[in-house]
């Protein structure tokens, strides 16, 4: 069996797909803000209920899926270098005669 990987290419790609989470974290925390601005011009139960609503179920989810997105990228890049020590310790192995 033969297992190719472009390593330097995991890298790059995991270190985007981090770029990406913290983007997309940062989004996050400003529609939170937003939500929160609806207060000032909401008053009453209803709009504490609303805002409640949304952070509960919403703002808390995109924050679950931020980190969701971070970890692949970590996942990505811890694969690569798993890759990159056993290609490095094939090298050795076989230029040391131990083939």
């Amino acid at each position: 069996m033969k297992i190719k990987a472009d390593i330097e290419r995991m890298q790059l790609i995991g270190n985007n797909i981090i770029d990406k989470s913290a983007d997309f974290a940062n989004k996050t925390r400003q529609l939170e803000n937003e939500i929160d601005d609806i207060l000032s011009a909401w008053d009453g139960e209803e709009a504490a209920k609303y805002i409640k609503l949304l952070k509960e179920n919403y703002v808390i989810n995109l924050s679950h899926l931020a980190q969701a997105i971070e970890n692949y990228g970590i996942y990505i890049k811890d694969i690569s270098s798993i890759y990159s020590s056993l290609e490095k310790g094939t090298i050795d192995r076989y230029n040391g005669g131990h083939y």
